[in-house]
């Protein structure tokens, strides 16, 4: 009689550990690349109503000769977005203004990521990100055609 081979079925363990190992990797690079991508779309809405505030804060001016801290007033020429969500995630306010200058600040609110973090934008356009938490260490801004682009949050 002769002897028949016997052939192998299903995968070794060390097969699976592998396959498994890969998809894991890949999960965890597939969700970091999601929760930045959530993130940087986030400071995108803080630096586009930062952009209203000051073309509302330019046109105030145009006719009034001063700048305001009133942001009804400003609303009546650009209405910028004041989030009315239970749990937004930036809070706005014109710090300073008056003839010459004006100064709008966005605060990321507490217990969210960045908590503590502000950008700021005064008269010139001129930008500037500071923070209280560790986790942001380096903000950078451009500008494109007049218009503010972020690169929120830091790499």
């Amino acid at each position: 009689m002769p002897m028949r081979l016997r052939t192998k079925k299903g995968f070794s363990i060390l097969e699976l550990i592998v396959t498994v190992s890969i998809i894991i990797i890949t999960m965890f690079t597939v969700v970091a690349s999601f929760w930045r991508s959530q993130q940087k779309a986030i400071g995108s809405a803080a630096l586009a109503n930062l952009d209203h505030i000051r073309t509302a804060q330019t046109l105030f001016h145009a006719e009034n000769q001063t700048f305001t801290n009133n942001e009804a007033a400003l609303s009546a020429y650009v209405p910028f977005v004041k989030s009315t969500d239970p749990a937004p995630e930036w809070s706005y306010a014109i710090t300073a203004a008056d003839g010459a200058s004006f100064v709008a600040v966005a605060t990321r609110v507490n217990n969210r990521p960045f908590a503590g973090f502000t950008i700021t934008l005064s008269v010139d356009s001129t930008l500037a990100g500071s923070t209280t938490s560790p986790q942001t260490s380096s903000i950078v801004y451009r500008r494109n055609g007049g218009g503010l682009v972020d690169s929120y949050p830091p790499p």
